[in-house]
C-alpha cells in the first residue's frame, strides 16, 4: 500500500521527460540511492523504469547493483542484531522497496546481476527465472549456496535459502535447448544433490533435491529417489519424522520420476 501511495505522488509531482533529459545524472542524481529520501529513491526507480532498457545508461545498473548490495548490508545487519539480542525494525516500506529494485535488476541479461540476486534467491520465481537464465555463468555461484549451509542465519531461512538453490539449479537443467550446461556441470550439479540427500537433512531440501537428482538423470542417485518414492522407512533415514514432511517428500520424487519415466 505504501509503495502505491509513493508512486501516485512521484508520478504527480514528476514533470514530463523526454528521452534526452533522461541522463544518467538525471536519473538517479549521482547519489540519490546512497543520500536520498525514500520518495527520492522511488523517483529514481520510476524515473529508471521508464526508459527501454536498452536505452539506459550502463551507470544505471551499477548503480542498481550497489543498492542491492547496500539492501542485503542492511539485512545482514539486522540478523546480527536479532542473534545478539537488539534487533532492529527494518523499515516499513522494505519489502516494497527491495522488490522494486529486484524487478528493475531481473531485466538485464548481464552475468554481473547473478552473484548480488543470490542473497535475494528466496524471494521467488523472478530471482529464480533470472539467475537460472544464465544457465552454466551461474550454476557455480547456485551450487555452493545449495550445498552449503549458512550459520549465520537463522534456520529457516537457511532452508528457504538451500531449498531456492536447489530449484535453481533444477530449472537450470530444464531450460537445456536454450542454455546447455556441459558435461562436468551437470555431474557438479549431480554431486550437489547427492550431498543434500546424505545424512540428517530437512525434509523440504530433501524433496527438492529429489527433483534435482532425477533431472540430472544419474542412475545412483534416480534408484536412491525410487526408493524415496515408495518407502516411508527411506524417508525417515533423513531425520524426517513428520508424516505431512514425509508424504511430501514421497510425492516430490514419485512425481519427478514419473516425468523421468515418459520421456
Amino acid at each position: 500500500m505504501l509503495r502505491i501511495l509513493m508512486l501516485a505522488v512521484i508520478a504527480l509531482a514528476m514533470p514530463e521527460l523526454s528521452w534526452a533529459d533522461q541522463s544518467p545524472d538525471g536519473l538517479i542524481a549521482g547519489t540519490t540511492f546512497k543520500t536520498g529520501t525514500p520518495l527520492q529513491k522511488y523517483g529514481a526507480l520510476a524515473s529508471i523504469r521508464a526508459i527501454p532498457i536498452d536505452k539506459r545508461d550502463p551507470s544505471v545498473l551499477i548503480a542498481l547493483l550497489d543498492e542491492l548490495n547496500h539492501l542485503d548490508h542492511q539485512r545482514q545487519e539486522q540478523r546480527a542484531a536479532m542473534v545478539a539480542g537488539t534487533p532492529v525494525a527494518p523499515p516499513e516500506d522494505e519489502g516494497d522497496y527491495l522488490f522494486s529494485v529486484l524487478e528493475l535488476v531481473v531485466e538485464y541479461k548481464d552475468p554481473r546481476i547473478i552473484r548480488p540476486l543470490l542473497p535475494f534467491i528466496t524471494t521467488g520465481n523472478k530471482v529464480i527465472d533470472a539467475i537460472a537464465g544464465f544457465g552454466e555463468l551461474s550454476v557455480a555461484d547456485v551450487a555452493a549456496v545449495a550445498a552449503l549451509d549458512d550459520l549465520s542465519i537463522p534456520r529457516i531461512a537457511n532452508l528457504d535459502r538451500v531449498s531456492s538453490a536447489l530449484v535453481t539449479l533444477r530449472r537450470i537443467l530444464d531450460h537445456q535447448q536454450e542454455h546447455p550446461v556441459s558435461e562436468a556441470t551437470r555431474r557438479r550439479i549431480a554431486r550437489v544433490a547427492g550431498q543434500r540427500l546424505t545424512g540428517v537433512q530437512d525434509g523440504v531440501v530433501v524433496g527438492r533435491a529429489a527433483e534435482l537428482g532425477v533431472k540430472t538423470g544419474d542412475s545412483a542417485l534416480i534408484q536412491k529417489i525410487r526408493r524415496l518414492a515408495s518407502d516411508d522407512a527411506a524417508v525417515r533415514e533423513f531425520g524426517v519424522v513428520d508424516p505431512g514432511l514425509v508424504r511430501e517428500v514421497e510425492s516430490r520424487a514419485a512425481t519427478a520420476l514419473r516425468e523421468y519415466d515418459q520421456r
